[in-house]
């Protein structure tokens, strides 16, 4: 690529407010070597991409105008998605994600629930979200889930839930889930897939598992979800318009599963843990049109606890799972915004014999163009 992308000469040397993660703005220079840069969407010579049906990318191309009709899906599948012009006019919610997979975890019931998985990823792409973990087996504690990136490999999202305890008179508890590692890039990068803080690349990921709800003593917790993936953008011009659907790009952390309800004289299991939503990294020259919530990067909701039986106590829901990061990338202005989501509500407690409810999902809804 030889291309050369010139930000608004008028920039240069100038103070801009930069948004950070907390929301609050704070001046950053823009400075010639920031604002002048090599065009990472390409020359558009791989031709024309129409996305009618389910479409994954297997490789990274080069295209000129990538657009979407009612029913196109377009899998990013961890790969960096490269085009002249993005036209998302039309496109519907969940045009482009990262995989259709299911990240949902499983209901318990008289075994553990299963954990929510994304898919494995090939070598060389980006990377991707962390799995939830397994529900507790009968009489088994809730699995923890993964505590995402290391310090040393750099996650980026949200926080999944924990899974909620048997009911009151179980001794198991519900697993944990810890934050992963923040190393978003909060600049432009030319290259996506490594991120290199004191001179070490690191692989960049999405968002982390959520937990496993606990076992009573006869039933299954839900599983964790699993936390969504990485989609990177490189688009020249984006075109939207009122018939783009909200949350058009998005990545999703899968829900936790529900706990196992119990018969007679028994406790109910806990629910599972939500995954972390994802994290979106869009560079672009300019946007043309706008549609509110045009990306998404929700996490998941908990789960609610089961039922206990008659003369038993009900398990706790699950925690649900926080909101991804979205980072936008403007050359054209020389300007960066960063946004993270809310945090995953928690989940409910036991009311006698009625299983607790899971928790809310965090949120991340942003504008483009607006």
């Amino acid at each position: 690529m030889t291309a050369i992308y010139q930000a608004d000469p008028s920039l240069l040397g100038q103070r801009v407010k930069l948004l950070t993660s907390s929301r609050t703005s704070v001046d950053s220079q823009v400075s010639e070597l920031a604002a002048l840069v090599g065009a990472p969407w390409g020359d558009g010579s791989d031709g024309d991409l129409s996305v009618v049906g389910a479409e994954v990318l297997f490789n990274e191309r080069y295209y000129d105008t990538v657009s979407f009709g009612p029913a196109g899906v377009l899998e990013t599948a961890s790969l960096v998605l490269r085009c002249l012009t993005l036209d998302l006019r039309g496109a519907q919610a969940g045009a482009i994600v990262v995989s259709s997979t299911d990240l949902d975890g499983g209901n318990g019931g008289l075994g553990a629930g299963l954990a929510g998985s994304p898919p494995a990823l090939s070598e060389g792409t980006l990377g991707g979200g962390w799995s939830g973990a397994a529900g507790g087996a009968p009489g088994a504690d809730g699995a923890n889930a993964d505590a995402g990136y290391t310090p040393a490999s750099g996650g980026t999202c949200g926080n999944g839930g924990t899974g909620g305890d048997g009911g009151v008179s179980s001794t198991q508890a519900g697993g944990t889930a810890v934050a992963p590692t923040l190393r978003r890039i909060l600049r432009y990068q030319e290259d996506p897939r490594a991120y290199s803080p004191g001179g070490g690349l690191y692989l960049i990921g999405g968002g982390s598992g959520g937990a496993g709800g606990a076992g009573s003593a006869t039933r299954g917790g839900g599983g964790g979800g699993g936390g969504d993936g990485v989609i990177w953008i490189a688009a020249q011009t984006i075109l939207l318009d009122a018939t783009t659907a909200a949350g058009a790009i998005r990545v999703l952390g899968g829900s936790g599963g529900g706990g196992g309800a119990a018969g007679a004289g028994a406790d109910g299991a806990g629910g599972g843990g939500g995954g972390g939503g994802g994290w979106i990294y869009l560079v672009y020259g300019t946007v043309q049109g706008s549609r509110s919530g045009a990306i998404a990067a929700n996490g998941g909701f908990g789960r609610t606890g089961g039922n206990g039986g008659a003369g038993g106590t009900g398990g706790t829901g699950g925690n649900g799972g926080g909101g991804g990061s979205v980072t936008l990338v403007d050359l054209g202005r020389g300007i960066v915004t960063d946004l993270r989501g809310t945090p995953g509500g928690l989940g409910g407690l036991p009311v006698g014999a009625t299983g607790g409810l899971g928790g809310d999902a965090g949120v991340l809804s942003v504008d483009l163009g607006v």
